[in-house]
């Protein structure tokens, strides 16, 4: 019996998608009751669990994990990111996030024959359809075309701008994102 108890809380689990959410969000309580050793079919023990929820996406980055930090996006509205968020539109059915952040822009204080750029790694998820792609700052937007729909996702600008001598760690780049879906 205690192992039917198991597999009802392990799909009350999944049924809310539950994952970690640092922000503070109405918690679900699931009652979960155990039958007694005897007989009786009242129910005098009983276990609760308290589950950690959030509007939970239809879509997570398979090669992600679970999100760690949700940025709640509209399409042809400037957004910004930082490594590990992930911009959530129409309600979780289309996730967008960045990996990487190629940066060979010329650094404050330095001389240079060419300005160089700032590419960014960028994935989008829709269901389970992914693309990955990158994106240079400040040039025309990438086609995106995920389970029939097609996005126009652009990198508007990446902050802060390098500075001799150093290399800026991913942790601390914003990368501004616009994407418009057609």
């Amino acid at each position: 019996m205690r192992n039917a108890a198991f597999f009802t809380l392990l799909a009350a689990i999944l049924l809310f998608g539950c994952v970690s959410n640092p922000t503070p969000a109405p918690v679900p309580t699931v009652s979960v009751f155990l039958p007694a050793p005897s007989a009786t079919a009242s129910p005098t023990a009983s276990a609760t669990a308290v589950i950690t929820a959030m509007p939970s996406p239809t879509a997570t980055p398979t090669d992600q994990g679970p999100p760690s930090d949700i940025v709640y996006a509209d399409y042809g509205q400037k957004f910004t990111l930082i490594e590990g968020q992930r911009a959530v539109f129409e309600q979780g059915g289309v996730l967008l996030w960045f990996t990487n952040v190629s940066d060979s822009r010329c650094p404050t204080g330095v001389q240079c024959i060419w300005a160089g750029v700032a590419s960014v790694k960028t994935s989008m998820q829709s269901g389970a359809a992914q693309a990955s792609f990158t994106l240079i700052a400040g040039q025309n937007a990438t086609a995106v075309t995920l389970n029939g729909p097609k996005y126009l996702a652009r990198v508007e600008s990446v902050t802060p701008y390098p500075a001799y001598p150093g290399k800026i760690p991913l942790s601390d780049y914003r990368v501004t994102f616009t994407v418009v879906k057609k």
